[in-house]
């Protein structure tokens, strides 16, 4: 497994440990679709999957040849603080649809692509041969099918002026224009009023303290993207307060199995709907990591819909993708894949694609009988092909690598009365990673079916000590109900999680 990784981190271009010497960013671009704004005209096109963790950062792009035939694209480095110069590569000889399992091989470098993000969904792309054009993440379904009176939750992590995490606060959106806004520690309540999101996507809400003596009043703005929420808080007479987070739903999926074990999600969205939603990204069939070239997935759920598009081959070997999309329901979805052609390639004129034909239809599955764990892989099941395993693609070591698990926290619950602690995750000995003092630390543990993490509060004093248990997470948001919460706010490089500050016009 050791020597796996350092195959995968090679073809990456990335040295384990290593340490950026720029600054951090204020906000984590979301994995999944991305398009090029000049180019988004409602027809088949050019479109981008992207996926960053940590400081490393994959691109594949699908276009076309000059001869109108679909291909792929792929980079893959480091970024410097909020924008990277990568090679574009192309590849020859992986798997085709249906056909055996081989590598692939590198066919050739067509130039440098430069990214450049403003904030967590949007930024610039320069394609070889190309100018730079404004891109953006693709959001095909908001909100999903949610009803006016359906309530929405989200957990917000309160940032200090050096955008350090100093609380959890826990924000529930009702139907006709109301929320609230509470935290448990120190004890804080808010009632909000709130007219429908601007043209700009912001909700402008005002409120009060609920409370015959409050003369308070206050402020909230917030923009919903997908599963990240961005907030300001302004209260009369004090600092504004910036927060971040993230969508959560409590409800149980009523596939899963019973038992006396909690149910925790890896990934806030994981409850939606009362199914379980993948973490949006880059994917791979298990079964065909060695270390070398291949072909990957780009998987995008968003609520009730799934995108996916799949980078692979042709039998005489050339690149190609497939993508489709269908309804997400009961944690699957049946996709019709198909084929393009005559898009724009790459330096050319702008130019549509078609649809060239149906490549079949696939399923994806994430309803897993032996765990209620593991939001990190599934099932698929290609045409021609039989039941496989996926999971999210490692760009960095993860489990059992601590320092995977290193940055600023929160973690909340309520085992032992209600309890928050904002803990920063730095020294590693041994086989725990701790705080500076050393009263709370954290490992990971092998179950039968999951990696999971342990953490544990060592405290001096007679109090009882508390065990927290949760399923690892690439963002770092897991939870069981509504104030049971792990929540990564920044990553080892100091990385603030979530798309950024409200978005000005």
């Amino acid at each position: 497994m050791k020597r796996l990784r350092r195959q995968i981190l090679g073809l990456l271009g990335l040295a384990a440990g290593m340490a950026p010497a720029w600054a951090a960013r204020d906000f984590t671009p979301q994995a999944g679709t991305w398009v090029i704004d000049a180019e988004l005209d409602g027809k088949p096109g050019r479109g981008l999957a992207i996926d960053v963790q940590g400081n490393t950062v994959v691109l594949q792009v699908y276009g076309y040849e000059a001869d109108g035939a679909a291909t792929f694209y792929m980079a893959s480095g480091q970024m410097e603080g909020d924008s990277a110069v990568l090679p574009l590569q192309k590849f020859k000889g992986g798997t085709a649809l249906g056909g055996a399992a081989q590598d692939a091989e590198l066919a050739e470098n067509v130039g440098n692509v430069r990214l450049q993000f403003a904030n967590g969904v949007q930024g610039s792309i320069q394609l070889p041969g190309e100018p730079a054009y404004a891109m953006r993440r693709f959001i095909f379904n908001p909100r999903g099918d949610q009803s006016v009176s359906r309530r929405q939750r989200f957990a917000l992590a309160e940032l200090d002026a050096e955008r350090r995490p100093v609380g959890l606060w826990n924000l529930e959106v009702y139907g006709a224009g109301r929320l609230t806004l509470e935290r448990q520690t120190p004890a804080e309540y808010w009632y909000f009023v709130c007219p429908p999101a601007n043209e700009h996507g912001t909700v402008e809400c005002s409120g009060e303290m609920p409370a015959e003596t409050s003369t308070k009043k206050a402020r909230l703005s917030y923009q919903q993207h997908l599963y990240d929420l961005s907030a300001l808080m302004e209260v009369d007479g004090e600092p504004a307060r910036r927060m971040t987070g993230a969508y959560l739903d409590t409800s149980t999926p009523r596939t899963m199995p019973s038992s006396g074990d909690q149910i925790w999600f890896s990934g806030f969205q994981g409850g939606y709907g009362a199914q379980r939603i993948p973490e949006p990204g880059t994917w791979i069939v298990r079964d065909e990591k060695t270390g070398k070239p291949g072909r990957g997935f780009s998987l995008d759920v968003q609520f009730d819909q799934a995108l996916l598009q799949i980078f692979n081959y042709r039998p005489d070997g050339r690149a190609t993708f497939h993508m489709g999309s269908g309804a997400f329901a009961n944690s699957k979805a049946q996709i019709a894949l198909k084929t393009y052609q005559g898009g724009r390639y790459l330096g050319g004129p702008w130019q549509s694609a078609s649809e060239a034909s149906d490549a079949g239809l696939t399923t994806i599955s994430f309803d897993r009988i032996d765990s209620h764990k593991n939001m990190n892989e599934g099932s698929i099941r290609l045409p021609q092909e039989p039941l496989r395993v996926i999971e999210r693609f490692e760009l960095q070591p993860t489990r059992p690598d601590l320092a995977s698990l290193m940055g600023d926290w929160i973690f909340t619950t309520s085992n032992n009365g209600q309890k928050q602690f904002v803990v920063a995750l730095n020294v590693i000995k041994g086989n725990v990673v701790s705080n500076a003092a050393g009263d709370f630390q954290c490992e990971f543990a092998q179950l039968l079916t999951d990696t999971v993490v342990d953490c544990n509060t060592m405290p001096a004093d007679a109090e009882r000590a508390l065990r927290l248990s949760f399923p690892f997470s690439y963002q770092g948001r897991s939870m069981n109900g509504y104030n049971n919460i792990a929540f990564r706010v920044r990553d080892r490089f100091g990385n603030l999680s979530g798309v950024g500050p409200l978005i000005k016009p």
